[in-house]
């Protein structure tokens, strides 16, 4: 199994309805699960402000900071529970 790693164009300037599959659709599709690594996401008081992470934030299964150690256990778990 393999996960989907989120590509670095911002997804809200992708589009997601223009005649084409949608990328939301492509996602849910081919990934088991969307984990989203985002070192900011480790200060307690985060918010995705930027349209990129707004737009991407419900659509992921999990957001973690993978900053530290603790952080990509979390990952593995994850993982390892695919």
């Amino acid at each position: 199994m393999s996960v989907t790693r989120a590509r670095r164009t911002s997804l809200a300037a992708l589009p997601f309805q223009s005649g084409r599959v949608s990328v939301r659709t492509d996602l849910a599709r081919t990934a088991v699960v969307l984990v989203w690594l985002n070192p900011l996401a480790a200060h307690p008081d985060y918010e995705p402000l930027t349209r990129g992470m707004r737009a991407a934030v419900p659509h992921t299964d999990e957001l973690l900071a993978g900053n530290s150690l603790a952080s990509l256990e979390q990952l593995a778990s994850i993982l390892e529970e695919m």
